[in-house]
């Protein structure tokens, strides 16, 4: 929308709800890399409290390869924009996008590209594919190897690892994310998100599973609510449906399945 079309509707909204006390809206880089902060600050000033930007990656060779329309460079001046005119800003960025090929680069340069931006939130959404979306070509050619949940949650941590940005609160709230206890403040919260990741990734092998099944399965958000009992024991058959039909071997196919019915 053009910036005096937006202006009519945020005055609209403030005459006919004045007790609405927060608007939020999702945008593209583009769209606010080519916005001036005057027109942002014009927005803010009528009402509009929070934006909403999927960037997805920060590392250019994947937003070339899932022709996102970005760079980092883009994603840096969309955001720098919108914080400059005292608007809240909410990133999303999507382990697991790149497959093996990418991992590496996509976590170290969205940190870097987020660094940058100095946003307020920082969203995980972990990629999950079906086979109607033109991105499931990619995987199921070969030319991108799919991450299994462990390797998603490794490319996390480095993600985290590498975040310097101050005051962003890290949310991890969707379903389709393994862990959704990872929520904190940084840089304050890093050591203890990292310290979770770590957890998971020292559990046994059948326990990582039953995490996965159980987090699958809506069951669990954290790793201690496996300690409850009529949990474990729902997990526990979930786990034994799953060796029984896949096999010990094909729990990642099967959580892959369960991820694809959320989407």
């Amino acid at each position: 929308m053009k910036p005096d079309a937006v202006r009519r509707i945020l005055g609209h909204l403030q005459k006919r709800f004045p007790e609405i006390v927060r608007i939020t809206s999702y945008a593209r880089s583009r769209t606010m890399a080519s916005r001036a902060v005057a027109d942002l600050v014009s927005y803010r000033e009528l009402g509009l409290t929070r934006i909403h930007i999927g960037m997805e990656s920060g590392h250019d060779p994947l937003l070339e390869t899932v022709s996102k329309g970005a760079t980092a460079e883009l994603h840096i001046r969309a955001g720098r924009r919108v914080v400059e005119a005292g608007i809240e800003l909410s990133e999303y960025v999507m382990p697991g996008l790149g497959g093996r090929e990418y991992s590496t680069g996509h976590a170290l340069d969205s940190a870097r590209v987020l660094n940058a931006i100095g946003p307020d939130f920082i969203r995980l959404r972990t990629v999950c594919l079906g086979p109607r979306l033109p991105l499931w070509e990619e995987f199921s050619s070969g030319r991108l190897t799919r991450l299994s949940d462990q390797e998603i949650i490794m490319e996390i941590r480095a993600f985290i690892e590498a975040l310097d940005t101050q005051g962003a609160q890290l949310a991890s709230d969707h379903i389709l994310n393994l862990l959704g206890e990872l929520q904190g403040k940084l840089p304050v919260d890093k050591e203890r998100l990292l310290g979770i990741i770590d957890r998971f990734l020292d559990l046994p092998r059948e326990t990582r599973e039953l995490f996965q099944v159980a987090r699958r399965a809506a069951l669990v958000e954290k790793l201690t609510d496996l300690d409850h009992p009529g949990i474990k024991a729902k997990a526990c058959q979930l786990l034994e449906e799953v060796y029984r039909h896949y096999g010990r071997d094909g729990v990642e196919e099967a959580m892959q399945e369960l991820m694809e019915r959320y989407i």
